[in-house]
């Protein structure tokens, strides 16, 4: 069984230090932080963005174990790996978000308006405000504000989804 601490992978390719549980994973306007896990699941930090880490653990012999992540801010790219998916969650203060087989953006915007843009698979978001629970797949923009029950689903070309200007364009 495998679980924290385990190292943070920056963009240069070079383990520069470990991730413990509740760390806080915080990146400055011109920074970008990608997290190699060991079961290949890759959680890229964008630009001017922070997270925390609450669970990671795998037993890569019977490939079971569990993801959960607070993001709090920022724009963040989550590419799944053998984990059981049902076992992933990744918390913003709009959302709660579960995933099936996917490669997925989330941005956070500063009034905690949640998007997600789903590249590959699918995700199911549920609000935080409670309401029901709602899933998209390939090029849609999820959209729950921090306070709202219920999400709109806003669709748009491959090419046009990108993070709004409000948070730091950076390539995810």
């Amino acid at each position: 069984m495998l679980s924290a601490p385990f190292p943070i992978v920056h963009q240069n390719g070079y383990v520069t230090q470990q991730l413990f549980f509740s760390m806080n994973v915080s990146t400055s306007v011109n920074a970008l932080s990608r997290l190699l896990f060991v079961d290949d699941t890759t959680l890229t930090v964008g630009a001017n963005s922070s997270m925390i880490l609450d669970r990671f653990v795998y037993d890569p012999k019977t490939a079971k174990g569990e993801i959960l992540v607070h993001m709090a801010t920022g724009v963040f790219r989550f590419v799944s790996g053998k984990m059981p998916k049902e076992n992933v969650t990744l918390v913003t203060p709009g959302a709660s978000i579960g995933i099936r087989g996917t490669d997925f953006i989330v941005e956070i915007l500063g009034d905690g308006t949640t998007r997600v843009s789903v590249l590959h698979g699918r995700v199911i978001m549920t609000p935080t405000a409670g309401g029901n629970t709602f899933s998209s797949n390939l090029v849609r923009w999820l959209r729950l504000l921090k306070s709202m029950k219920t999400g709109q689903v806003e669709t748009c070309p491959a090419s046009n989804c990108a993070p709004s200007t409000e948070t730091a364009a950076t390539t995810l």
